[in-house]
């Protein structure tokens, strides 16, 4: 499940190409030119929320915490998004494809550390709400995404990409140490 959405995520990132819609900001200046394909690697974060939150009565009454097989998945979701954005990049197809693949490493750390938070049916909440936040407050005034913006942030932004990977490995942390609490 999680590799056809994101094969199908990708897909699209390279349909929409550099479509892009204006953000308000709510800090006034320029609005953000949001570009759609940074967006897309929501819906893989969904699916982690989704996936985490259905759990059968065999993970629940089981011996072994399967917390270990749900990072090990995570990563190898995140790994997969950020390899193929990568190489719509480089292979000239699309020219925010790393940005898109970071994205997605970022989203998926949000929703692990939104079950850790807030359980896995409303954890999909935090990764939407840190993209509405930071296109709506990270714009500045020539209309770019301000350092600390990192979903809105281009393919070029160093600073994003660590603030992404921080992020994954902060939720992996988090769904190894709460993982085990599926009821939540």
């Amino acid at each position: 499940m999680h590799f056809s959405v994101v094969v199908g995520t990708l897909v699209a990132v390279l349909l929409v190409g550099d479509a892009a819609f204006p953000v308000p900001s709510l800090l006034g200046g320029s609005s953000l030119r949001l570009p759609v394909m940074l967006l897309l690697p929501l819906a893989p974060s969904s699916v982690v929320s989704y996936c985490l939150s259905r759990r059968d009565g065999l993970e629940l009454t089981g011996t072994q915490p399967t917390r270990w097989l749900d990072c090990a998945v995570m990563v190898m979701t995140a790994a997969i998004g950020m390899l193929a954005g990568t190489l719509l990049q480089v292979t000239g197809l699309n020219d925010q494809g790393f940005a898109a693949g970071r994205n997605m490493a970022g989203y998926i750390g949000l929703s692990l550390v939104g079950v850790a938070i807030v359980g896995a049916q409303a954890s999909s909440l935090f990764p939407v709400t840190v993209a509405v936040v930071t296109s709506s407050l990270g714009a500045q005034v020539n209309g770019q995404a301000r350092s600390w913006a990192w979903p809105a942030a281009g393919a070029e932004s160093l600073l994003a990409l660590v603030v992404a990977l921080a992020t994954l490995v902060l939720g992996l942390l988090c769904g190894l140490v709460w993982g085990g609490r599926a009821g939540r």
